[in-house]
């Protein structure tokens, strides 16, 4: 099972899924988080190991995940009607840019800073919902005295 580990950082990529669903499954990206060793993948899933020193798995997992990236996924895939599949030749001869790391890096580290700061909205917008709800059950109970 050596050879199905997974480490750090690993992007992985649906080989299968159906096709004609707004949120088809076919060629979704994540990235794996947990400890080296602590997990396999099964056949239904690419692995993608970058080299490190050259490129950011950050940069590469959000080109992935654009919607242009899942359309070009649409188009390259094979199989019937409704379910498809990405084999090896397509995934190697995915187009990607590829910049200098150091600007691989720049933008990785937006990305993680706009990701974080959605994060804070939403919480925001969450508290304030439940803010909102609050006070309109207390004016429905009659609670509210001027």
């Amino acid at each position: 099972m050596l050879k199905s580990s997974l480490k750090y950082g690993d992007i992985l990529m649906t080989k299968t899924g159906r096709f004609n669903t707004e949120n088809s499954s076919l060629g979704r990206a994540a990235m794996y988080l947990g400890e080296d060793d602590k997990a396999n993948l099964n056949g239904h899933v690419y692995l993608i190991r970058l080299k490190q020193d050259k490129v950011n798995n950050n940069f590469v997992l959000f080109i992935l995940t654009t919607n242009q990236y899942r359309e070009y996924i649409r188009r390259v895939c094979v199989g019937g009607i409704d379910k498809r599949q990405l084999n090896k030749d397509h995934l190697e001869e995915f187009p990607i840019i590829y910049p200098p790391i150091t600007l691989q890096n720049q933008f990785a580290a937006r990305i993680q800073l706009i990701e974080q700061q959605k994060q804070q909205a939403q919480a925001s917008l969450q508290k304030a919902e439940d803010l909102f709800n609050s006070l309109l059950q207390r004016a429905f109970k009659g609670e509210l005295v001027s």
